[in-house]
């Protein structure tokens, strides 16, 4: 709702956070301090890598998209965006499930972090907080 639809970028793994995007960070191992960081962006653009955060932040880009997104206007202002990802690619274990967040980046037109928005708040400037994790399956 309410989006200029402002993409940072059209390639692969570039800096979509600088845009408008929706995220989810998701950890499958038991170990908070490494999840997988998923973005797209209103132009259906994909971001995907590894995360290990030890207090910094480590990235691992992941070469192959193996995303399946779907970006629909739905109007001037609103979209709807689905994406799905295959559980084995990210290493899903159905003993240990996935924890993890999800959150939307709404820049207004381009300004950096207007609105930040999470389905579990993190209280802090920063979506990477392992600690608001929330179990997802």
């Amino acid at each position: 709702k309410n989006s200029q639809f402002f993409s940072a970028c059209d390639e692969y793994n570039g800096p979509l956070y600088n845009g408008d995007v929706c995220e989810a960070f998701l950890c499958t191992g038991g170990d908070c301090a490494r999840y997988f960081e998923i973005e797209v962006a209103p132009n259906n653009q994909v971001f995907l890598s590894t995360i290990y955060n030890d207090g910094e932040y480590h990235v691992t880009f992941i070469e192959e998209n193996f995303l399946k997104s779907e970006v629909e206007i739905l109007n001037e202002t609103d979209y709807r965006l689905k994406f799905s990802v295959p559980l084995d690619k990210i290493g899903y274990d159905e003993k240990i499930g996935i924890i993890g967040n999800v959150y939307r980046i709404e820049t207004e037109g381009g300004i950096t972090d207007k609105n930040l928005i999470a389905l579990n708040p993190t209280l802090k400037d920063t979506f990477h907080c392992p600690e608001s994790f929330i179990k997802i399956l």
